[in-house]
């Protein structure tokens, strides 16, 4: 009878560990998300940042290619 109760009181046990683990993980799994969706927010912002560089540093060659003056700039 008591090994019968310990039985009952193990598989309790781990029923509630098992769920507390599922909790565990959804709540992971929300942070993931939220990780991953903000790490795709500032990829973007970096790639457009990046682009805006280029253009920049390509429109001062172009304008230092057509300064005919003799100055430094």
């Amino acid at each position: 009878m008591l090994y019968k109760k310990a039985q009952i009181q193990v598989f309790k046990v781990y029923t509630h560990v098992t769920a507390a683990g599922l909790r565990a993980k959804d709540s992971i799994m929300d942070t993931v998300t939220t990780v991953q969706e903000n790490a795709g927010d500032i990829l973007a912002s970096a790639k457009d940042l990046n682009e805006e560089r280029a253009a920049k540093e390509a429109a001062d060659k172009e304008a230092a290619k057509v300064c005919d003056c003799n100055c430094e700039g």
